[in-house]
């Protein structure tokens, strides 16, 4: 997890969001429930568990 690696040292809130993403027309990204867009948010969450995350996580 790259971008994690790079920011999580100064994390200390983390709003989770899901989009399938159209990534020629942004401005037709459609929302999808938490564990269904694009993003990887099981993946996200386990990694945080990993690293002993213990700030907040909301959920949109």
């Amino acid at each position: 997890m790259g971008a994690l690696d790079s920011v999580y040292s100064h994390v200390s809130h983390v709003h989770l969001k899901n989009y399938h993403y159209n990534h020629k027309d942004w401005y037709k990204n459609k929302p999808a429930p938490i564990f269904e867009g694009d993003v990887d948010n099981v993946r996200l969450l386990e990694e945080l568990r990993k690293r002993n995350y213990s700030g907040f996580v909301s959920l949109d």
